[in-house]
């Protein structure tokens, strides 16, 4: 919900609109506490807002207004994204230098994750 959020955010909106939508009553501490719904909060708040920024429309018609909602609903996830983007970036520079103070080759963290127990057992069996 907070990623198709158009216009101003607030928690108490939230409130509202979750209540509405799933018919369950939330705090703001208790959604804050879900990591993923404060950091997409908060990178909502950072973004400008693109509604806000609206030009002058001549008698737009619906088919018009219809698209420039969605052309700003792209722009907001495009931003969003970028945001997103620019998190994982920094998690990564974070990653990669903890990984070499600890002595961890590049070689050594590009190995392929082994197959998962089910799979190689299930094979063993076949096999058998």
């Amino acid at each position: 919900m907070v990623k198709r959020w158009q216009g101003r955010l607030t928690w108490a909106a939230l409130i509202r609109v979750i209540e509405q939508a799933k018919l369950v009553t939330y705090t703001r501490q208790a959604l804050s506490k879900h990591s993923a719904i404060q950091r997409a909060y908060d990178n909502h708040q950072e973004l400008p807002d693109v509604s806000a920024v609206k030009k002058r429309k001549r008698s737009a018609s619906a088919e018009v207004q219809l698209v420039s909602d969605e052309l700003d609903a792209a722009k907001t996830d495009v931003m969003r994204l970028k945001a997103e983007n620019e998190r994982l970036l920094g998690q990564f520079v974070r990653w990669a230098y903890n990984a070499s103070q600890r002595g961890l080759t590049e070689e050594y963290l590009n190995q392929p994750l082994p197959e998962a127990r089910r799979k190689r057992e299930l094979e063993m069996q076949r096999v058998k």
